[in-house]
């Protein structure tokens, strides 16, 4: 019974901040602001799109290696900076953007200042639950990045690449999680040690504890990033489609997880559900 209660729990989560994610997304779409496409390789190919994909991994990748250096030696300050500072300029940017948006919507006038302020208490909010470790304020930061980070990508990707990029990622979630970085964090963890309290319990925005399941802040990006894709190509019921079609891959998911109780990659199954779905709704 409390295994059932957790998952309803992760997915009711995932599904509010899929929810945030579309209202982001719309907030930009009505404001007319644009957002530049993301296509250093350019976007008129698979090949082009593959390319783009290709660097964002190169770059996670080589991000994973240098954090497993990192605990490995227990560099504690540059782990620190790197799981909580940066995500906090992250997460001011964004807000701030978001807001500044919100407030331009209805006033009709710049508000930079008052966005800024307020999107700077919250951040000071936010430095208060992680010192006191308080898990709602810290949880709550997290997904606000995450449906921030979604929107964004949302509006900055375009077909062929948006299809692409989820899919890379799935991939590469495949094999971190069974022959790469991530199995490698998983080795270097000796049970009940210092070690594994110092990383467990202090690894600041980067991931979040919902019902038990410690979730990556990507899984919750991708996520919401088609969700909020889906909503761009069909309004509410492309986005509500797409959703559903995640929501089900992660129950197929938790239900694989549960049987055989090892550890899984939570893109693969809900991405290439959603993948699918998005390829079909131009003729919904």
């Amino acid at each position: 019974m409390k295994e059932k209660r957790n998952q309803l729990l992760l997915i009711t989560t995932f599904v509010l901040t899929q929810i945030v994610a579309v209202l982001f997304t719309q907030n930009f779409i009505i404001s007319q602001i644009p957002v530049e496409q993301y296509a250093p390789f350019g976007n008129e190919n698979v090949a082009q799109a593959s390319a783009n994909s290709g660097i964002l991994v190169i770059y996670v990748a080589l991000f994973t290696i240098f954090l497993i250096f990192i605990l490995k030696y227990r560099l504690r300050v540059v782990f620190k900076f790197i799981v909580i500072i940066l995500p906090l300029i992250f997460l001011f940017g964004f807000t701030d953007w978001q807001l500044m948006v919100l407030l331009n919507r209805y006033s009709g006038t710049d508000l930079f200042t008052l966005s800024t302020s307020i999107t700077l208490l919250f951040i000071l909010a936010i430095v208060y639950g992680l010192y006191n470790k308080n898990y709602l304020i810290v949880t709550s930061s997290v997904l606000l990045l995450t449906t921030e980070i979604a929107s964004y990508l949302a509006l900055s990707l375009s077909p062929p690449t948006l299809y692409i990029l989820p899919l890379a990622f799935a991939l590469y979630d495949i094999y971190a999680v069974f022959r790469g970085p991530l199995k490698k964090l998983i080795k270097i963890q000796p049970k009940k040690t210092l070690q594994e309290k110092f990383i467990y319990s202090d690894l600041g925005l980067i991931i979040t504890r919902i019902g038990g399941f410690t979730i990556g802040t990507g899984d919750f990006v991708f996520y919401s990033l088609l969700v909020a894709s889906g909503f761009i190509q069909k309004s509410f019921l492309g986005a509500a489609i797409v959703g559903i079609a995640i929501n089900l891959g992660v129950l197929l998911t938790l239900y694989i997880l549960e049987k055989y109780n090892k550890p899984l990659p939570g893109l693969p199954i809900p991405i290439f559900l959603a993948v699918g779905i998005l390829l079909l709704l131009p003729y919904v």
